[in-house]
């Protein structure tokens, strides 16, 4: 498994469905990320002169278990009460979107404090890393979160859901938000928002990678 998380899921799935045979073993491994790509600027890419100002940036395919919706809802409501928090999104257009990705292209801060990127290279992605104010990742569900490792690389702070897989690979060194309701969100992120802009956030540098 990708993670103890999915394997403590699967052994208690099998158990309770009487699966498996006696014996069985469930092994698991964390993934880990490579040393950061040099950032080629010869390669053209929107992300080198359209990025101004401090943002969180979410990576992953667009779907409906990551959590885009509810996170552009949030920051909406943060840009209303005069956040200068920008939302950056890179990621291919997955399944059960369509609505999203129609917001996400016709939306009023597109390219103002909304930036959507369907398609980059890894040099532009690692750009992103390094110039991010945070790594936001509100997933309902997930095996591991690769993106989470990659911007610890990157010592950029991480704002993510509370989730097993998260707890497992950032412990204590996150700050963990709570994806109930939009207004438990939108309260979480004001307060994390604060923190990144004051200097004072959590940083990922204790992870294990």
């Amino acid at each position: 498994c990708i993670s103890k998380s999915v394997a403590d899921d699967l052994i208690h799935y099998i158990e309770m469905n009487d699966l498996g045979k006696p014996g069985l073993h469930v092994g698991w491994w964390h993934l880990g990320s490579t040393n950061p790509i040099a950032v080629d600027r010869s390669h053209d890419s929107p992300v080198y002169d359209t990025i101004v100002g401090p943002y969180a940036l979410m990576v992953g395919t667009i779907e409906p278990r990551k959590n885009y919706t509810l996170a552009l809802d949030a920051f909406e409501r943060l840009w209303k009460n005069g956040s200068e928090l920008s939302l950056v999104i890179v990621g291919k257009v997955g399944w059960l979107v369509d609505d999203l990705v129609q917001r996400l292209r016709t939306h009023p801060q597109r390219n103002i404090k909304l930036l959507f990127l369907e398609e980059l290279n890894d040099p532009a992605i690692q750009y992103l890393y390094r110039q991010a104010s945070a790594l936001l990742m509100i997933s309902k569900g997930e095996g591991f979160g690769l993106p989470v490792v990659e911007a610890a690389r990157h010592n950029v702070p991480l704002i993510c859901s509370d989730i097993p897989p998260f707890r497992e690979i950032a412990g204590e060194h996150a700050t963990y938000v709570n994806i109930d309701s939009l207004d438990a969100l939108v309260c979480d992120l004001s307060m994390a928002v604060q923190n990144l802009l004051s200097g004072t956030a959590q940083l990922p540098s204790g992870i294990s990678l």
